[in-house]
């Protein structure tokens, strides 16, 4: 059996960076792979230190005790990833990874989601598999860049990491001209689906316990994300619109706020 190391975004209080990379992993698996998610603290010090936003102790008092609506939220993706990542042990920095001996994996694999959005990743290069000595295998898996062009300051980084990649994939064209044109790097690059969508509904809805929800009437249920396309502030007179005409409420996952 190929032993595969997954390493993803996976640690932001998002349904959807979670849910991709559980379902990368069940793909993964299901093709006969016995698939490790590469446990990266992101952010960590080094993040920090050119300026993300560091969690007070306040924050984490809040996110413990469930304050807020975000804080049950994450505390509820917390367990889901406890409950069904198959987790390498903790790396919590990117010199930590160089010092493994990767040469006990087949291949390693980075995607899906925003792996490559400099915009949040500012130049950490970890998703771009740089702690890996060559002879390693590497493969991306429905990577999204979520811009239409890379910044100029990252362009040679870029270039350097992943021309080294054996086969690449994406989930948006703009990652196919990125690659081959902003990048000339001269392979072929594929477009694929996200792995939530590769996973039948039944395997979803396996995956969880009957919700304690039920329907006392009909709802539009609201989930947004705008880093490629920015549907505001039209997207809430379409769905004030439909609600006051149709007599719905509105359910909101992400996005809601104006």
């Amino acid at each position: 059996m190929k032993k595969i190391g997954l390493i993803t975004i996976y640690s932001v209080p998002n349904y959807g960076s979670v849910l991709q990379a559980y379902a990368t992993q069940e793909v993964l698996k299901k093709m006969g792979t016995d698939c490790y998610i590469i446990n990266y603290t992101y952010p960590n010090q080094w993040h920090y230190s050119i300026g993300f936003k560091k969690p007070n102790l306040k924050n984490k008092v809040a996110q413990f005790l469930g304050v807020r609506a975000i804080h049950r939220k994450q505390k509820k993706l917390q367990a889901f990833k406890k409950k069904y990542f198959h987790f390498t042990k903790e790396y919590p920095t990117l010199d930590a990874l160089r010092q493994e001996n990767w040469n006990k994996y087949d291949v390693i694999a980075t995607g899906s989601d925003q792996i490559w959005n400099a915009k949040y990743l500012k130049g950490d290069s970890t998703f771009m598999l740089s702690y890996l000595p060559d002879n390693i295998k590497r493969i991306s898996i429905a990577s999204s860049f979520a811009l239409k062009s890379l910044p100029p300051q990252y362009i040679d980084k870029y270039k350097k990491h992943l021309s080294k990649f054996n086969a690449l994939s994406v989930r948006e064209q703009n990652g196919i001209n990125i690659i081959n044109n902003e990048l000339s790097i001269d392979k072929e690059v594929k477009i694929i689906l996200d792995p939530t969508l590769l996973l039948s509904k039944e395997e979803w809805l396996n995956l969880i316990p009957r919700s304690n929800f039920h329907k006392t009437s009909k709802y539009i249920l609201f989930y947004m994300l705008d880093y490629a396309f920015n549907p505001k502030p039209y997207i809430f007179e379409v769905t004030a619109y439909l609600a006051t005409k149709y007599g719905y409420k509105v359910i909101a996952l992400e996005g809601y706020k104006k």
